[in-house]
């Protein structure tokens, strides 16, 4: 299926010509919650003050819905891939949690390019200013980073483009089987329940 950013902006009910800032996930997981606090009460107020034009959009299972500023939060969204091609930017404000990281990957397989702290971005073979703009914490050099994105279009298809080739080499679901085929087979020899000439 392929999918129109105007189309998927109208049918979002999201405007055309606004730059689009993303943050999506489960709202009852504290992380997520914590990182929609940061963007409401620090992030999309200090981008406001430099930029008229940009609109930060929260998504995801259990999210309120409401408008306020500059931020809109539509709640759970029914087509992901619509939000992603509707959008311009990624930020992943978050400071702590575990786990896969699996916004992350839904935003480089889109070509997002992404603003994200060290945390946000834990476990992800990603290089600061190749693959996201990665810093250490929600603060003047995150404001800054989104920033950067706003007024270069080109860094933000650049970025985007790399994240997206990256999470295709490393991070697509055939190569991750062949990898954790591997990887059991190995444990299994270690343990000796396998012959190598099995495998």
């Amino acid at each position: 299926k392929s999918y129109d950013k105007i189309e998927c902006r109208e049918k979002l009910g999201l405007n055309e010509d606004k730059t689009i800032i993303l943050f999506h996930g489960v709202y009852h997981y504290y992380p997520n919650r914590e990182g929609i606090s940061r963007i409401k009460n620090y992030i999309a107020p200090n981008i406001y003050e430099r930029y008229k034009n940009v609109l930060f959009v929260i998504a995801g299972n259990g999210a309120p819905q409401y408008e306020e500023g500059n931020m809109k939060s539509l709640g759970f969204v029914d087509d992901l891939n619509e939000l992603l091609v509707a959008s311009d930017i990624a930020v992943v404000p978050i400071l702590h949690g575990g786990g896969t990281r699996v916004k992350i990957l839904d935003y480089m397989g889109s070509g997002l390019p992404i603003v994200t702290t060290k945390k946000g971005i834990e476990g992800i073979l990603a290089k600061n200013g190749e693959h996201a703009i990665i810093v250490d914490g929600v603060n003047e050099e995150f404001i800054n980073a989104i920033s950067y994105l706003i007024d270069n279009e080109e860094e933000r298809k650049r970025i985007g483009a790399n994240a997206r080739r990256l999470a295709e080499e490393e991070y697509d679901w055939d190569k991750i089987g062949v990898k954790l085929d591997k990887l059991y087979r190995r444990i299994l020899e270690e343990k000796g329940h396998v012959n190598k000439s099995q495998c």
